[in-house]
């Protein structure tokens, strides 16, 4: 078994998210998203963790819990993420 979600690594979906399809917001967490384009059919996840949280370790750990909580949520949605792209950004608290 695969895994359920994939990094983003290039620029340009990144700069695509600047201008999302969709977002939602729940307590400090936001989420942006846009829809896939071309052959991609996993949904692929970046995080964004800003140096007003911390040293490298607290973004670090920060990141983790992140990565962990999109893991919990991809498993938890019947189906899994829908395909596209997400950036997920950690905001103040």
């Amino acid at each position: 078994m695969g895994p359920a979600v994939a990094r983003i690594h290039d620029r340009r979906t990144f700069a695509a998210l600047a201008r999302p399809d969709g977002r939602a917001t729940r307590g400090p967490v936001r989420v942006s998203f846009v829809a896939p384009h071309g052959d991609r059919a996993v949904p692929r996840v970046g995080y964004a963790v800003g140096k007003r949280h911390g040293n490298a370790v607290r973004r670090n750990r920060l990141r983790r819990r992140l990565r962990e909580g999109v893991r919990q949520a991809a498993v938890g949605v019947p189906g899994g993420l829908a395909p596209g792209a997400y950036l997920v950004r950690a905001g103040p608290g």
